[in-house]
């Protein structure tokens, strides 16, 4: 999992962009929430966390959640069709994520 330090900034957006365009999925890789569970008290009250991910579940919510009761505002750009989606931004929306589908390049440039 590529890691970035929070930072701001034109070479931020450079940075993040030049990761997410070499990202692949891993077989062996952990799951988001699995992931990202011990980074959150690492991270400074207001930080904004930006998820992209393939696969939204209840687990990543709830952790997605914590990061939101901590002070992070979160940003989940779901990427990839999912049966139960909608369900899964309803909730998201119920615990204070804000998760876009982002199938289409047209859906990003609407963000």
């Amino acid at each position: 999992a590529a890691e970035l330090p929070p930072r701001t900034g034109q070479a931020q957006l450079m940075a993040i962009l030049s990761t997410l365009a070499r990202a692949e999925l891993a077989d062996d890789a952990p799951s988001c929430a699995d992931w990202l569970t011990p980074r959150l008290p690492g991270l400074e009250w207001g930080t904004t966390v930006l998820l992209v991910t393939p696969r939204v579940n209840d687990e990543l919510l709830w952790v997605l959640h914590q990061a939101c009761r901590r002070g992070s505002s979160v940003l989940l750009l779901h990427c990839a069709g999912q049966v139960d989606g909608r369900v899964m931004q309803a909730r998201a929306k119920q615990l204070g994520i804000n998760m876009i589908p982002t199938l289409w390049e047209k859906d990003l440039q609407a963000i």
